[in-house]
């Protein structure tokens, strides 16, 4: 997480970053050599909007697309809203996608939102062991926990509801970089559907994607 827009020390002196890097190159390495698949976990995503400042973030693209075939799938925090992120080829913003990282909401009440978390379905054969197929994301109501609600109670487990699933929401049945691109153009040519998307994924927090300040906080 060397990368981050507010790790100022970055600018003087991005050892820290370029030894992270080297490293994950290794473990890419060995696992294409081994014919192995990677399921990289993180906090900060890559993008500047996701708080990666672009020369890390372009590096990190760059390296994960020579080893595309090693990768299972990427998943991260940080925003507190949930989204996605397009990595491209040769890291070009006009470059057709190659991978795509998933951002997870949280699980804290940060900003107002109600607390969310996911599961992910990975891996429906040996071959593509760690690849996402699907996830469900569940989000607790706060407002049902008031301070005088009978929800409160020690013996009453907690109520998830069932906020959104790709496959049956969306009906994305491709996982993969192209069929969340796919996603992506239909934003561009239905509002309705990038609507919903946004309230599915911001879990009644303010938006935190591009362009807001608080893209950048956690």
């Amino acid at each position: 997480q060397m990368c981050h827009v507010r790790n100022l020390f970055q600018f003087v002196d991005d050892t820290l970053a370029k030894e992270q890097l080297a490293w994950l190159e290794g473990v890419l390495h060995r696992a294409q050599g081994n014919n192995e698949r990677v399921l990289i976990t993180g906090h900060i995503p890559p993008g500047m909007f996701g708080g990666c400042w672009g020369r890390a973030s372009k590096e990190y693209e760059l390296l994960l697309f020579k080893y595309k075939g090693a990768l299972a799938g990427q998943v991260f925090g940080h925003q507190h809203s949930g989204s996605f992120r397009l990595l491209r080829e040769e890291a070009a913003y006009l470059g057709a996608p190659f991978a795509v990282a998933h951002i997870t909401p949280a699980l804290s009440p940060y900003n107002g939102g109600n607390p969310t978390f996911r599961t992910y379905t990975v891996g429906p054969t040996p071959e593509a062991s760690f690849d996402v197929v699907d996830f469900q994301q569940f989000f607790l109501q706060l407002h049902e926990y008031d301070s005088s609600s009978s929800a409160l109670s020690k013996s009453q487990p907690l109520k998830w509801h069932l906020g959104y699933s790709p496959r049956y929401t969306f009906n994305v049945t491709d996982m993969s970089a192209k069929g969340w691109q796919q996603l992506r153009d239909s934003f561009d040519a239905d509002q309705a559907v990038k609507n919903r998307y946004l309230t599915a994924e911001r879990s009644s927090r303010k938006w935190q994607g591009p362009g807001e300040a608080g893209d950048y906080m956690c």
